[in-house]
């Protein structure tokens, strides 16, 4: 499992919306920033990306978050984050 940030703009839906779109696809998820979500998938960020599209167009970007991070984020975050 690989740990990915996504960020989007309203082009491509409302909070409820994109958690919706989240839900459909082989991911975990978590958020606690708006138009952000952390994602938890074997996919690719390629195969994420087609997976979102199916359902939805609009802006963001997926990005791998690799061992070089930091931040303040709510210690849960950080537990998903760390979790294999």
């Amino acid at each position: 499992m690989k740990n990915y940030l996504m960020v989007y703009n309203d082009t491509l839906g409302n909070r409820t919306f994109v958690c919706n779109i989240l839900n459909r696809i082989p991911c975990d998820w978590r958020y606690d920033i708006d138009n952000c979500y952390y994602l938890k998938s074997d996919l690719t960020a390629d195969e994420l990306t087609k997976s979102i599209l199916k359902y939805a167009r609009g802006r963001f970007f997926i990005t791998e978050i690799t061992a070089n991070r930091q931040g303040i984020l709510p210690k849960r975050t950080w537990e998903f984050l760390r979790q294999k």
